[in-house]
């Protein structure tokens, strides 16, 4: 019988399951981390293979010594000989305490496997809560934004409401200039008339005291004749000589007080022109001021009304500036919940995934406790039927959710629609 060192059968079976868990936690470190694109996958699958070797020789170093010899036949075994430390011993415990070992691994990898999902369950969690968090943050912008705009359409309709009673001001102030303009023109008009009036009374005055100094040339005249006829008459005719004088010195005073009314009447007449246009004169004056005033206050009126006006635009567009610079980090929000939503639903298949393959372990550890697999064959056979096929439907999975995430994120990235949960 010949005794030599060598890799126990259960070694093979520990290395398949190190090299499962490397594939393993590879892909779901690529599946975590490519999301961020800090780490490239082939670099990922690098360390977790040489963590997935660090623990395949630390399990190899506990190996056992086995005896290799020929036999034709069944090994029996006393039970009693399994308590003592010889190659029989080992031979026989061999399968009892790789089962064993098996078992162990299988139950280290189930914990893993639940703790991979208690990690991700838990960023779930947090992501939603993020999630919500934004959703509060962006409903407060919106209030905000909602408010801001209240504000601008009530102090818009205010200024509308200002520029219409403005604008009917000024219309009533033109239409008071132009009647205050109309009302003097008929007052200039009123004054020319009774100008012209005055005019034709003088008129008449001076062909009446004309005609007066007619009379008063008549009477002196007839007294002249008077006068003659008297010194033809002698002595008889010297009473009437005497009426003659006096008749003529009547016609002499008659004509002096109608060239002194004549005077008087001139002198009335350019009084009274005088007095008018001076009247006029100052009247418009006043007006020209009048209208000189109510020009200035238009002119300061339309320049309140331009410098209103300008305030509102600049208002209008300060809130339009601030509406863009707003609507830039809203939009980075709403990125920043689209790629949580990324996030969360590849987390989500990263737990199916590793609920499956929790539940492909409980499997395979109750059909080794149920002596479904004899041999080390057999229990590598069982493995690869269940752990080797949800594994790679896992990854196959991740794959799939990756590129389908990926593609309809470029489609996001390209387009303006944005889809959240």
């Amino acid at each position: 019988m010949i005794y030599h060192n060598t890799v126990p059968a259960y070694g093979r079976v520990t290395l398949v399951i190190t090299v499962l868990l490397a594939v393993l936690l590879g892909e779901i470190s690529v599946g975590i981390f490519s999301i961020t694109s800090f780490l490239p996958a082939v670099g990922l699958r690098l360390v977790m293979a040489g963590l997935a070797t660090t623990i395949f020789f630390a399990w190899s170093r506990r190996r056992e010594t086995v005896v290799a010899a020929p036999s034709d036949g069944p090994i029996h075994v006393d039970p009693s000989m399994l308590a003592m430390d010889t190659p029989i011993a080992g031979e026989a415990a061999g399968p009892f305490r790789c089962g064993d070992c098996i078992s162990e691994k299988i139950s280290y990898f189930r914990q893993f496997a639940d703790a991979v999902t208690e990690e991700t369950s838990g960023v779930v969690i947090d992501t939603e809560k993020n999630a919500a968090r934004l959703m509060s943050d962006l409903n407060v912008v919106e209030g905000s934004l909602e408010s801001l705009l209240a504000f601008i359409n009530s102090n818009n309709d205010h200024v509308v409401q200002i520029i219409k009673g403005t604008e009917h001001q000024l219309d009533r102030s033109r239409s008071l200039v132009d009647q205050f303009s109309a009302e003097r023109q008929r007052d200039a008009e009123n004054v020319q008339k009774a100008m012209e009036g005055i005019g034709g009374v003088v008129a008449n005055l001076e062909k009446m005291v004309q005609t007066v100094r007619g009379i008063a040339r008549s009477t002196r005249m007839l007294a002249l004749n008077a006068t003659i006829e008297a010194v033809r008459a002698g002595e008889a005719g010297k009473g009437f000589a005497i009426v003659a004088s006096e008749v003529k010195t009547l016609s002499l005073q008659s004509d002096q007080a109608a060239i002194e009314i004549g005077t008087g009447i001139d002198e009335l007449q350019a009084a009274v022109a005088n007095s008018l246009n001076t009247i006029i004169g100052e009247r418009n004056r006043k007006e020209e001021n009048g209208f000189l005033v109510i020009s200035n206050a238009v002119g300061d009126l339309t320049e309140n009304m331009k410098k209103l006006i300008a305030h509102q635009r600049d208002t209008l567009d300060r809130v339009q500036s601030e509406n863009e610079k707003m609507g830039e980090p809203i939009m980075e929000m709403i990125g920043s919940i689209q790629f949580q939503d990324v996030v969360k639903q590849r987390l989500d298949a990263l737990t199916r995934c590793s609920t499956r393959i929790s539940d492909a372990v409980d499997v395979t550890m109750k059909d080794i406790a149920n002596g479904a697999a004899s041999t080390f064959e057999e229990m590598g056979s069982l493995m690869r039927s269940h752990i080797d096929q949800t594994v790679s439907s896992a990854i196959a999975e991740l794959k799939t959710e990756r590129r389908t995430l990926s593609s309809r994120g470029e489609q996001q990235t390209g387009g303006s629609a944005i889809e959240l949960f």
